[in-house]
């Protein structure tokens, strides 16, 4: 006989079987719309969720990896809108290099 793995439920109030069950999750984060793999764990008698910390944890690893991915912009995308702005030469703090020769 197949040893099932077990965890505790709420439910039932005794330690259970269950199994895993990967379902599509669609969240927006910072204004990004984007999907990611979710494994959620069922009680085998109850059908009630689960929460296993491993699974959690890796859950949260997907969403935030599946975030980055999505965020991601090519360097020369970052930074085309930069625009350095130049020292003001009237500023007392500047230090040109002709100052620093002179010095």
């Amino acid at each position: 006989m197949e040893n099932k793995p077990t965890a505790f439920c709420i439910e039932c109030g005794y330690m259970v079987p269950y199994s895993l069950v990967v379902g599509r999750e669609m969240v927006t984060v910072r204004g990004k719309t984007f999907s990611y793999d979710e494994i959620t764990a069922h009680c085998l008698n109850c059908g009630c969720i689960l929460y296993i910390p491993e699974i959690n944890d890796k859950n949260a690893f997907a969403r935030q990896e599946q975030f980055f991915q999505c965020d991601v912009q090519p360097l020369e995308q970052r930074f085309a809108a930069y625009e350095p702005t130049a020292c003001d030469e009237n500023d007392s703090d500047f230090t040109s290099e002709q100052d620093i020769k002179s010095a």
